[in-house]
């Protein structure tokens, strides 16, 4: 395979040289672009942060995350796990007071105990 002519080598030599640098140099500066933009408070692109006031003064702030959006950051979607029964008393608790039972459609109510 033959060599193209002198002419077009150093065209080729020039012409990629300064496409590589003009082109390392864009790239760069999309970089910093991107780094400038990526740090506002942008709601449309990042998570909504909140601030709240603790009882004893200081601020926090956190993030409020959709199931959808935590999917996508970290990959797994938060499990939750919801009874509608009330959750078992502690073993050492105290046993509850009985409730009186309510008189059922149809059935005459106990009279009322003389005072």
């Amino acid at each position: 395979m033959r060599l193209p002519r002198r002419g077009i080598l150093i065209r080729i030599v020039i012409y990629g040289a300064l496409i590589s640098f003009f082109g390392w140099q864009a790239w760069k500066k999309s970089q910093e672009d991107a780094e400038l933009s990526g740090s506002a408070d942008d709601p449309a692109d990042g998570p909504r942060t909140r601030e709240a006031t603790l009882p004893d003064g200081r601020r926090i702030e956190y993030i409020e995350l959709t199931p959808e959006e935590a999917q996508k950051r970290f990959g797994a979607s938060p499990a939750f796990e919801r009874d509608d029964k009330p959750a078992a008393p502690p073993a050492d608790a105290p046993p509850a007071p009985a409730t009186p039972a309510t008189p059922e459609e149809g059935t005459p109510a106990a009279p009322a105990a003389p005072e």
